[in-house]
């Protein structure tokens, strides 16, 4: 039995479906309202060009959220090049001391291992 439900006699069931019902309608409503709201954060945050590609009716925070991963998972291929192209171009001469030159170095490599890009083993 739920604490909230009101026992008469011979109309239990009802009384603590229609108190069920009521904590289902309220916990909905506090639901729906921390979603606007984790949605407007997002609208928010994001540039006008991000928010007219992903504003939609009726979307929730989450989809909004996965609409915004797609976009920017899209460009991993992108991102991918762009990182190999500067851990090829890192030169020593660049850097101040051999200890500047490997941090940088492992910046760039924590950025493939970070965003789990595939590792390419088809250069010599």
């Amino acid at each position: 039995m739920d604490i909230n439900c009101i026992i008469v006699k011979g109309t239990e069931n009802t009384t603590c479906f229609m108190a069920e019902k009521t904590k289902v309608a309220t916990e909905y409503e506090t639901w729906s309202r921390l979603d606007a709201i984790v949605l407007q954060w997002i609208y928010g945050t994001i540039s006008n060009d991000l928010l007219h590609t992903i504003l939609k009716p009726n979307t929730s925070a989450s989809q909004a959220w996965t609409a915004l991963e797609n976009i920017f998972q899209d460009n991993q291929s992108t991102r991918v090049v762009y990182l190999d192209s500067k851990f090829v171009s890192m030169r020593l001469d660049h850097h101040p001391n051999i200890s500047s030159y490997c941090q940088a170095m492992k910046m760039l490599v924590m950025g493939f291992i970070h965003k789990n890009f595939p590792m390419c083993s088809c250069k010599p």
